[in-house]
């Protein structure tokens, strides 16, 4: 049985990374084609999404235990999470250009935001199975459903706000009070709690689809 999860868990992992693959060949084809560098950031934003893949993937296959060292690298997969579903968002910069048919840059931006969404679940099932490799079902759960919620506050927030992961380094106290600002302005307070709120079942919704399907197929 586990090495059938591991030949599906490389199978699906390998598919992923094609899938990515896809996206940039899309890209690189309209820069060459238009001369134009317009979703060259794609190349940026799905690098930061793996990032967090790339850190859950190491605490499985090694099968870490918790400690200062993996619990520091939990805390830096939970900064670069909202990169990976962060991809939906770029879908506002779909629209008709011209050198290139409307149907190419819907295809760039909706596989973008498909990898991104793939890239998400992965990751966090992967962490979810790093807390119950030690032997923290319970706990797997409970940060299944907050990381899907700050992962909706961290998407906001880069999306709206401008803020990147690596912020939090050199400006905590100005995201902190940004946030709070969010939390308690009267101006801005009911669609942030709407964006978040949507945002949160939304991601929840698919994580849930996902993995029911994939522990129906082991």
């Amino acid at each position: 049985m586990n090495s059938i999860i591991r030949f599906l868990r490389y199978d699906v992992l390998a598919m992923l990374g094609l899938s990515v693959l896809f996206t940039l060949s899309l890209v690189s084809f309209r820069i060459i084609q238009t001369d134009s560098i317009v979703f060259i950031f794609l190349f940026w934003n799905l690098f930061l999404a793996l990032i967090s893949l790339g850190i859950s993937q190491l605490l499985v296959f090694q099968k870490s235990k918790i400690n200062l060292f993996s619990i520091g690298l939990a805390i830096v997969w939970l900064l670069f999470y909202p990169n990976a579903a962060y991809l939906i968002t770029d879908l506002v910069h779909l629209k008709q250009r011209t050198g290139i048919p409307f149907w190419y840059d819907t295809m760039i931006l909706f596989s973008a935001a498909f990898n991104g969404l793939m890239i998400a679940y992965y990751s966090l099932s992967q962490m979810m199975e790093w807390l119950e490799l030690n032997g923290h079902k319970m706990l797997s759960r409970i940060f299944n459903v907050l990381s899907i919620f700050l992962c909706s506050i961290g998407i906001y927030i880069g999306r709206f706000l401008r803020w990147n992961s690596w912020d939090i380094f050199h400006q905590p106290l100005k995201i902190v009070e940004d946030i709070l600002n969010l939390f308690f302005s009267e101006v801005t307070a009911w669609g942030f709690y709407g964006y978040i709120s949507v945002t949160t079942i939304f991601l929840w919704l698919i994580f849930q689809v996902l993995h029911r399907q994939r522990k129906a197929s082991v």
